[in-house]
């Protein structure tokens, strides 16, 4: 009998230590291999980017006022595809369906994300970044909620785009996280 708790004793200790592990969906070791993670930071300065960012402030202008139309939401149309990723002047044309030139966007070095998340008033977008490896690419939208100000309950979808440093990817997943601050007032719209 002490035999078989023994047994069933070593079993339970290594299928404990099997089944932890160092590494997490998006870690790995730092040697470089299949899991090793790049953060790529959004692009906020350069040659077009005052010309792009006009482009998107006027395209987004009604993205919470349904008396205006928002030129992208036939991409965005449901929760299973909440932001797109363009990497090619071609898909560029084909997401927007609005009437105002598009700004040159050299897609060679630069990779476009159009996305949305449906926020409630007061809480407003602080930081999007994007965390890549070759198995796995995952937008973290983080959002504020904005403690000093008064807020009339409502809901609302938030539109945002960034542009990042050229990246492939056939799929991303989006993780949307919030946290309790006061909002700087460039951060509201």
């Amino acid at each position: 009998m002490k035999r078989v708790f023994f047994v069933i004793g070593v079993l339970l200790s290594l299928s404990i230590f099997c089944a932890c592990s160092s590494d997490d969906e998006m870690g790995g070791s730092s040697e470089g291999d299949a899991k090793s993670v790049e953060v790529l930071e959004p692009i906020v300065d350069g040659e077009d980017y005052a010309v792009i960012s006009d482009f998107f402030k006027t395209a987004f202008g009604g993205s919470y006022d349904d008396e205006k139309p928002f030129d992208f939401k036939n991409n965005l149309s449901n929760d299973d595809n909440p932001c797109v990723v363009i990497n090619n002047e071609e898909d560029f044309k084909e997401a927007y369906t609005g009437d105002l030139s598009l700004p040159a966007i050299d897609f060679s070095k630069y990779t476009l994300i159009i996305g949305k998340t449906f926020l409630s008033a007061g809480t407003f977008i602080d930081n999007v970044n994007i965390k890549t490896n070759s198995t796995k690419t995952t937008l973290f939208v983080n959002c504020i909620v904005d403690t000093k100000g008064w807020y009339i309950w409502v809901e609302y979808w938030e539109y945002y785009w960034k542009l990042y440093p050229k990246f492939h990817a056939s799929k991303i997943d989006v993780e949307v996280s919030k946290e309790e601050g006061e909002v700087d007032d460039s951060k509201k719209r």
